[in-house]
């Protein structure tokens, strides 16, 4: 899979499914794609004075090696009313 990271609103829809899948498969964790994403976000959003995502099981230790701290006492909560997991 070859990714490119650009600043356009023309993204192709399997393009965005094939990165998300990408995620869950180990063959594609180490290499570097979710750093060049969260460098790409730091340079759009950095000057925001909150940023906040959603994470779980890996990804976890990942944002919080990359400066991401939980958020006080939150608890994740939400209706989900879907079936793609």
């Amino acid at each position: 899979m070859n990714i490119t990271i650009s600043e356009t609103r023309n993204i192709n829809r399997d393009d965005i499914l094939k990165l998300y899948k990408a995620n869950k498969w180990s063959d594609f964790q180490g290499q570097g794609i979710g750093q060049l994403l969260l460098e790409k976000m730091q340079q759009i959003y950095g000057h925001f004075h909150m940023q906040m995502l959603t994470a779980d099981g890996k990804a976890v230790d990942f944002y919080k090696k990359n400066g991401f701290e939980r958020a006080g006492k939150t608890e994740p909560m939400w209706i989900y009313k879907g079936n793609e997991h």
